[in-house]
């Protein structure tokens, strides 16, 4: 597990870094191979693709080992200028924008994009273009602002503090804030404070389907990026 001053540092360099915005669409999109061919790295560079998840995380370097430094959080259409392969045969394509470098297989997935709900590090632009509903947990100099925004309507939305339990599942603790509903066009933005990478936060509610959903969010004591996991 990293230390606490690691996950604030990433947190520093998340907000001083920005958030990826959609860049100018082209005409042609060259969209990733079912089986990405590691040999033809490079080839065809530069190209675009079209994310369509809003919660992608974007990184300072090639690989899970760099810090996070951004997220996209619009999707549209992307260009990327170089790529380079991990350590773990995962392929990493570099923004055009110079913000970083995102995950080529997670970017053009669209099972990430039917999740309920998406959770990131809430940006200014964000709290302008959506209708905010904010809560703040404390008044920390560590506080940071983590936006829910739901891809469809949502009722009762509970905010609460979660336990991570002896048997590796997670225990409901003090519920802290409660929605009637959260609809499309909405943010719900909570500040809060991780201390260390084994705080997390619980966000539950019923889905347009009416059945109960529960997700944890935490951060990865790996890079700093921000997590949200279903849980029963």
């Amino acid at each position: 597990m990293r230390k606490k001053g690691f996950v604030l540092l990433c947190l520093l360099a998340l907000f001083s870094s920005g958030t990826v915005y959609a860049e100018e669409s082209r005409a042609s999109i060259l969209p990733l191979p079912a089986a990405i061919d590691l040999e033809a790295i490079g080839d065809g560079i530069p190209y675009t693709i079209r994310i369509v998840r809003s919660d992608l995380s974007v990184f300072e370097g090639p690989g899970y080992d760099y810090s996070c430094c951004s997220a996209i959080w619009e999707s549209g259409t992307y260009t990327i200028v170089e790529e380079a392969q991990d350590e773990e045969g995962s392929l990493w394509g570099k923004l055009k924008s110079g913000i970083g470098w995102v995950n080529l297989e997670e970017a053009v997935s669209e099972e990430a994009a039917q999740f309920p709900i998406t959770a990131v590090y809430a940006e200014e632009q964000m709290l302008e273009e959506y209708r905010c509903v904010e809560y703040q947990a404390t008044d920390s100099e560590q506080l940071v602002k983590v936006a829910f925004r739901p891809n469809e309507a949502l009722k009762d939305v509970k905010l609460s503090l979660l336990a991570y339990g002896e048997d590796g599942t997670w225990e409901l603790g003090e519920e802290l804030y409660v929605l009637s509903e959260l609809l499309p066009g909405m943010a719900f933005v909570a500040g809060v404070e991780f201390y260390g990478d084994m705080t997390a936060y619980g966000i539950s509610f019923t889905d347009a389907d009416g059945s109960e959903r529960s997700f944890a969010v935490h951060i990865s004591g790996r890079n700093g990026e921000l997590l949200l996991d279903e849980y029963k």
